[in-house]
């Protein structure tokens, strides 16, 4: 598959590089996450959250007069998403790990509305079950 951007661009952000799918759905996603003098990728197993990453995404966009405190989402352990209002911005920190090997986290600035809007549909489109 093409990398697939879902939030900021593909030197600053978080990208798909490939999904495995099964019958069940998405099995694994490659991701890879991209800040100034970093760049780290991993295997993220997408089973082990409560929600999906489109769905939260979703429901930050769906928020748009803003909450208190930090929302945050997990994949179960090597992916996680920690997000703040900021009256027309959100401030995401996106943190990926590997089995208490490594650890790095980029910090990212996305609007209000469409462009989170828009992270929720790429995250959908990418690790959905296939059937959109």
């Amino acid at each position: 598959m093409d990398p697939v951007i879902i939030i900021g661009t593909r030197s600053e952000g978080l990208t798909v590089l490939d999904v495995e799918r099964h019958a069940e759905g998405v099995s694994y996603a490659h991701l890879e996450i991209a800040g100034t003098g970093l760049v780290a990728n991993s295997i993220v197993f997408m089973w082990l959250s409560a929600i999906s990453l489109d769905e939260f995404l979703s429901s930050l966009a769906d928020s748009g007069r803003g909450w208190e405190g930090d929302r945050e989402w997990d994949s179960g352990g090597e992916l996680s998403v920690r997000a703040r209002h900021r009256v027309s911005h959100v401030d995401l920190v996106i943190g990926m790990r590997r089995d208490g090997f490594w650890r790095a986290q980029v910090e990212l600035t996305v609007g209000v509305g469409a462009e989170l809007s828009s992270a929720a549909a790429a995250a959908a489109s990418a690790l959905g079950d296939g059937t959109a």
